[in-house]
């Protein structure tokens, strides 16, 4: 049953669904930070938003991972793995740097903001090597086990 299904065309339709997913998810995430009517709707609603997108980002690189798994098994094509993690990587960046700074520092948003410190880059950035490293990891197994 398996012979039959084609994993690069199961792996594009899961890639641009997720894709489409987490853009709608980061979408609002934007819009509800500036059209909040209230400090604890916009609190709330974007701490939904953000947790998702923190949590659905990783969930959705390890299927994507998986099926450049059975690809490269199955194809021996390890273009899959590297197209995971630049999609994984783009929105990790957008979450950590573009909408959690947003967030936390509204000013931003409007070009008010010169200078400062925060740390929301360096944690995106630690979370794109571990990704990074944990694939290339996966692809080194798979390749020689």
């Amino acid at each position: 049953m398996l012979q039959n299904i084609n994993f690069k065309k199961l792996y594009l339709i899961f890639a641009l669904v997720g894709i489409a997913i987490l853009v709608i998810i980061s979408y609002l995430s934007i819009t509800v930070i500036a059209n909040a009517s209230t400090l604890d709707l916009r609190i709330k609603t974007f701490s939904l938003y953000n947790m998702l997108l923190i949590y659905l980002t990783p969930i959705f690189f390890v299927c994507l991972l998986v099926l450049s798994n059975i690809i490269y098994k199955k194809y021996s094509q390890s273009l899959y793995f590297v197209i995971s993690n630049l999609i994984f990587i783009f929105f990790t960046l957008v979450n950590w740097l573009y909408i959690s700074e947003t967030f936390f520092h509204p000013g931003q948003a409007y070009g008010l903001m010169f200078g400062g410190l925060s740390i929301a880059g360096a944690i995106g950035m630690f979370f794109c090597i571990i990704a990074i490293f944990l694939s290339a990891l996966n692809y080194l197994i798979i390749k020689f086990f």
